[in-house]
């Protein structure tokens, strides 16, 4: 059960109560995800879509798979990246979010979001976190702003070239850095994670896939479905759901008839990942179950 698989695109857009686009298999699912993220990102802000950007995924990223609908969410309080989710499978994927104005709103005058100013001084090499940040205000002509997202959880902001207390941030004044996940060493196929050998480590946000992970974006219960070269950073696309009933392995079955609840140790026949069905073996009776898997080596009876 992979975790990056297409879902329905009436679904994903019905979450947000406009009409759903046609489900032709021309469709490009990356696309429709984030039309729907922007439109939740304009009514929950109450701001026009004209204001707001979401960078383009790389085509390799995939759109959470979901019974249902799609649901959204701000996961950090800046504002700068929103979660696509699906509540019955727990998968997810973040998307960025820039604003041609500030993400506070745009004021009583309607003043365009020019940039950011630091409160502070600071050195070469420093950090920036929100508190150090404040709205740029005033005309900006022929300068180059960094009109990014302020630091938040999973983003960080180094300082490139010393900077005075109110220095507008310029674009090469500093640089936007993204939390992620690095193999310290080559890692195989099937690998449970957490793993020792994957680390945190900040790394240069511009170029980055768009289904890289930052370190509590892991979903749980999962695994390496391809093997990871040491250095490489971990993305959505290398996972799948982790094989949590094995073929020979012996499984914790949940029976239940009415208010009776039995529990057996039956023979898992083929692997299954966390949701899966599989064919448990009773070894006394040679009689056999369908099972769903709902945890390492742990089933229900699914008749």
């Amino acid at each position: 059960m992979s975790i990056a698989t297409i879902c329905r695109l009436g679904a994903l857009l019905g979450f947000l109560a406009i009409a759903p686009l046609c489900a032709a298999e021309e469709e490009n699912p990356l696309e429709a995800l984030r039309a729907a993220a922007r439109s939740f990102v304009a009514q929950d802000l109450e701001r026009s879509k004209d204001v707001i950007h979401i960078p383009p995924l790389d085509r390799r990223a995939r759109v959470p798979a979901c019974d249902g609908p799609l649901s959204f969410r701000w996961p950090f309080p800046s504002k700068a990246t929103v979660e696509a989710y699906c509540a019955s499978t727990q998968e997810r994927l973040f998307l960025r979010v820039t604003y041609a104005r500030s993400p506070e709103g745009p004021g009583a005058a309607g003043t365009a979001f020019q940039g950011w100013q630091v409160v502070e001084p600071h050195r070469a090499g420093d950090v920036l976190e929100q508190e150090d940040l404040t709205v740029a205000e005033g005309a900006l002509s022929g300068r180059q702003p960094y009109r990014g997202p302020a630091p938040d959880s999973a983003t960080r902001l180094k300082v490139l070239k010393p900077l005075e207390a109110g220095a507008l941030l310029l674009q090469d004044s500093v640089r936007l850095e993204r939390k992620v996940l690095r193999a310290q060493a080559t890692l195989s196929a099937k690998l449970r994670l957490p793993h020792p050998q994957l680390t945190e480590a900040w790394v240069p946000a511009e170029g980055l896939p768009g289904d890289v992970l930052s370190p509590n974006a892991v979903p749980p219960l999962v695994a390496l479905n391809r093997p990871l070269r040491a250095g490489s950073i971990l993305r959505a696309s290398d996972l799948s759901s982790a094989t949590l009933v094995e073929k020979g392995q012996a499984v914790r079955v949940v029976l239940s008839q009415g208010a009776f609840v039995l529990e057996a140790d039956l023979i898992a026949e083929e692997d299954g990942a966390l949701g899966e069905v599989v064919i448990v073996l009773n070894p006394e009776t040679g009689r056999r179950l369908r099972a769903l898997v709902t945890g390492p080596g742990q089933a229900e009876h699914a008749p």
